[in-house]
């Protein structure tokens, strides 16, 4: 029988090797893709199911949602006041929530450090995490959304959170609400299509609030700055950039030009833009 000469088997050899290297990738590519896979789908199901326990909560609360002939959102009617009205929450402190926000800067952890100067502290009493307080809606996008009680990873899987300690909804100062871009639903994945101008409307027991944009811009997710107490009655929207990853912030800014302490509000010339060097124009 004919002995393979030490080419052939160095040959041999190296197509071996080769087949394994081929078997391997293509099994680390199939694990890969699965695992963005359920990174991806499986949290939008289970967003899915929260998100359904939370519009369902509003539906108990006799809310049902609609839009006009201009596309602005109507509610039949709102969800009642908490027990205990806007009584600060108790135990918290914007240091205490700063270093809390601080602490959840995780991979795919879309909020802002809440600056230690933030212009709340309370917000609606006798709301648990993850409990719907209320929706936010852009028509210019046709979206409409719930809004949770506090901005923890937990309460995120449900909807956009509004962070305890920024300004309540619709009052003066600077309030800050954090939504996911590309997991669990993506509820802001398209923020990043708002313009100048258009409104961002917000309904919270039985009063409706109606912002305008005035802002966008991308940072870094250690900027406390755009959190902090602000003159006027603003918005804040914030949420990872770019989608798919949690590198840096998209933030839109938007004043009150409608309800609640829009007296407050500031416009013009007068309505100042909070970034920093970090910042750059969206």
């Amino acid at each position: 029988m004919h002995e393979p000469t030490p080419v052939s088997t160095f040959a041999t050899h190296t197509s071996a090797r080769r087949r394994h290297v081929g078997l391997l990738l293509m099994v680390l590519g199939g694990v890969t893709v699965a695992w963005v896979l359920a990174a991806t789908y499986g949290t939008d199901l289970l967003a899915l199911q929260r998100r359904a326990a939370a519009d369902a909560q509003l539906e108990q609360a006799n809310v049902t949602y609609s839009l006009d002939a201009t596309g602005s959102p109507l509610l039949a009617a709102s969800l009642p006041e908490p027990a205990g009205g806007n009584s600060s929450a108790a135990g918290t402190s914007p240091e205490d929530l700063s270093e809390q926000a601080a602490a959840t800067f995780e991979e795919d952890d879309p909020t802002m450090a809440l600056d230690a100067d933030a212009s709340g502290g309370g917000g609606p009493a006798g709301f648990d995490e993850g409990e719907a307080i209320g929706s936010v809606a852009f028509p210019s996008l046709d979206e409409q959304l719930p809004v949770v009680y506090d901005a923890t990873p937990a309460a995120l899987t449900v909807g956009p959170g509004w962070i305890p300690g920024s300004a309540e909804l619709g009052t003066a100062g600077n309030a800050v609400i954090s939504g996911h871009r590309t997991t669990y639903g993506a509820p802001f994945r398209n923020i990043g299509d708002l313009a100048h101008g258009d409104r961002i409307v917000v309904e919270q027991g039985h009063q409706r609030f109606v912002y305008e944009v005035r802002d966008r811009f991308i940072t870094v997710p250690e900027d406390t700055r755009l959190t902090g107490h602000t003159s006027g009655a603003r918005l804040t929207l914030t949420t990872c950039h770019p989608i798919g990853s949690a590198r840096e912030r998209l933030i839109i800014q938007a004043e009150l030009v409608e309800g609640g302490d829009v007296d407050a509000a500031v416009h013009g010339d007068d309505w100042r833009v909070y970034r920093s060097a970090t910042s750059r124009p969206a």
